[in-house]
């Protein structure tokens, strides 16, 4: 932002505020996402549209999340963080410690169904809601 360039920022770190303050102060245009995949960017716009638009609906639910990457990712993914907050906000009483990390290489094969070769660079995730 700082040399008035726009840009386009995709990862889970940093202070995506900040960056978004900096790049309105340097009056450029700029893109912070933690996804990248357009389906995914559109998935978590729904959840987000859904958890303003009906706060509490899924109260009474239980909420499991999985999500698998390589082995090298150390931590927590920022997408499943991102879609446990709108959950959150419909009612599920749910924290991200509770996210289920796989980094093993059998459980991603046997139990994921990962593709053997995409066990270094792939990114599965599964929601599964239980009604009361």
């Amino acid at each position: 932002a700082d040399n008035g360039v726009p840009f386009v920022m995709g990862t889970t770190g940093g202070n995506p505020h900040k960056v978004a303050a900096a790049a309105e102060a340097a009056g450029v245009y700029a893109v912070v996402s933690p996804q990248m995949g357009k389906q995914v960017v559109a998935f978590q716009a729904m959840m987000q549209l859904m958890a303003d638009n009906f706060p509490g609906v899924f109260s009474g639910y239980e909420l499991s999340v999985v999500e698998s990457h390589q082995r090298n990712k150390a931590d927590t993914s920022g997408t499943a963080k991102a879609v446990v907050q709108s959950f959150s906000k419909m009612g599920l009483d749910f924290k991200e410690s509770q996210i289920r990390k796989i980094r093993d290489r059998v459980t991603q094969l046997e139990a994921l169904g990962v593709p053997e070769d995409a066990l270094d660079g792939h990114a599965f995730h599964t929601y599964t809601l239980r009604s009361p």
